[in-house]
């Protein structure tokens, strides 16, 4: 039996680079600070605290890139690409494809990671094994930006603890981000008894799972006091480990429920994400602590909601009460909450009929009524402005100024006076609104900044 002898190659050895040798790279990324493009992303959280809806939310914002909805809740519009996404827990039919279909997804850049079907019989993905297989499909499909994996323990062999092996697991799905340029988002649960020891400390299993990530989120439920049944819950999104950006930070959003037809007709009730618009300042710890914390003013926030969007909707003119219903509907404002905003600013329903003999009810501002509103600061509804950067609304946002005197602000066209009312002069009148103030630390997501124009550049206004 002849012996097999290997030669040595030239350039066999350690590969040594010189430093000036290496350029340097800056990271692109979907979202700047919160979602890098090409890199293994650990997005962890307790269970009810909308991982997996965080991650559905961005692979429809990814799929609807150049449409009205792809846009990331920080204003960045979507990369044109698609996303695959692996679920080792929710069923495709009955959880799955209805979160999409409340996000507004575009199906067709869209793919769930199926079976695999090898000698004519069909068996469950195994990500050890078939790998190769999925990386041909990613090379078929040509511009897959995103990999959804829920959970990235399932990536994993020895129960993901053994730190070794979860290290060499894991090299694969880095090598895969890299080559390819896909963001890779890792879902993970949380041990509750472990989060003393620090937010990435709270990850289940071994801490090879933050270390070799270059970004790890953490989803936190906000605590806030009892609410009206069709209240929607609050969390936080942490950036509690990166070695890409800088870490800290906290984006709020809202888990409002949500109802889609199914194919027979029927509806299923599911649910929807909102975010805030701004970052939440602070260290990682720092937000955890504010979550947790007790917040008895935000117990009203979601009928101040309702009131600030009828604020909104009535200025710019009377309304049908059926309308403002389904317009309500898409901001996740029920029926009895918009109600309540109704009886609480005074509103005018008036019956109407037309030359048709048709009958409805519609709503407006009283005459010259001044409307008292929860937020804070003086705004002025005469003008309405689009900031860059800040959340697109469909319709018009109103610009909140401050007059910088004492007194009352002038009207449009006029230089207001300190100690005096502008005078009029142009159609209509200028509504004041006399707003209170709530804070608390780290800030009140009720407050103007927030609240008001709290949705992303995916909410859309209808009107």
């Amino acid at each position: 039996m002849s012996k097999i002898i290997h030669y040595p190659s030239p350039d066999d050895g350690v590969q040594l680079v010189r430093a000036d040798e290496v350029d340097s790279v800056a990271s692109d990324w979907h979202m700047k600070g919160w979602l890098p493009e090409g890199e293994l992303v650990i997005l962890g959280g307790d269970g009810g605290a909308g991982k997996t809806l965080i991650a559905l939310d961005w692979a429809a914002t990814l799929s609807n890139s150049g449409r009205r909805g792809g846009v990331f809740p920080d204003g960045t519009p979507a990369q044109r690409g698609s996303a695959l996404i692996w679920s080792c827990e929710d069923d495709l039919q009955r959880t799955l494809k209805p979160r999409l279909d409340a996000a507004d997804a575009n199906y067709g850049k869209i793919y769930f990671v199926g079976d695999v079907v090898e000698f004519s019989n069909r068996r469950r993905f195994d990500f050890t094994k078939d790998l190769p297989r999925l990386v041909e499909e990613i090379k078929r499909i040509g511009d897959v930006k995103m990999l959804v994996i829920d959970t990235v323990m399932e990536v994993v062999s020895g129960g993901g603890t053994n730190a070794k092996k979860v290290r060499q697991d894991l090299i694969k799905l880095v090598d895969l981000a890299h080559k390819y340029r896909i963001t890779v988002i890792g879902i993970a649960h949380l041990v509750k008894e472990a989060k003393k020891g620090g937010l990435v400390k709270s990850l289940a299993g071994s801490q090879a799972f933050s270390n070799l990530a270059r970004h790890v989120l953490i989803a936190m439920r906000v605590n806030v006091p009892e609410q009206d049944e069709d209240a929607p819950s609050v969390g936080v999104l942490i950036r509690a480990k990166t070695n890409i950006g800088k870490p800290g930070g906290g984006l709020v959003y809202e888990i409002h429920p949500a109802r889609v037809n199914a194919i027979d007709g029927r509806e299923i009730d599911t649910t929807r994400l909102k975010w805030h618009s701004e970052v939440r300042p602070g260290a990682a710890e720092d937000i955890r602590r504010w979550a947790e914390g007790a917040k008895e003013d935000m117990a009203t926030c979601p009928p101040n909601r309702a009131q600030e969007f009828l604020i909104r909707l009535l200025d710019d003119g009377p309304i049908a009460v059926t309308k403002a219903y389904a317009f309500a509907e898409k901001e996740g404002i029920t029926q009895k909450m918009l109600r309540g905003a109704y009886e609480k600013l005074g509103v005018i329903s008036t019956r109407i009929r037309d030359g048709s003999g048709d009958r409805w009810h519609q709503w407006s501002w009283p005459e010259g009524r001044e409307v008292d509103s929860p937020f804070n600061g003086d705004r002025e509804h005469a003008g309405h402005s689009r900031q860059a950067g800040q959340v697109r609304q469909a319709g018009q946002v109103r610009q909140v100024r401050q007059a910088g005197q004492a007194g009352q602000a002038g009207q449009a066209g006029q230089a207001g006076q300190a100690g005096q009312a502008g005078q009029a002069g142009q159609a209509g009148q200028v509504r004041q609104v006399r707003q209170r103030q709530r804070t608390y630390e780290l800030g009140d997501p009720c407050a103007i900044g927030e609240m008001l124009d709290q949705y992303t550049a995916r909410e859309r206004a209808p009107w």
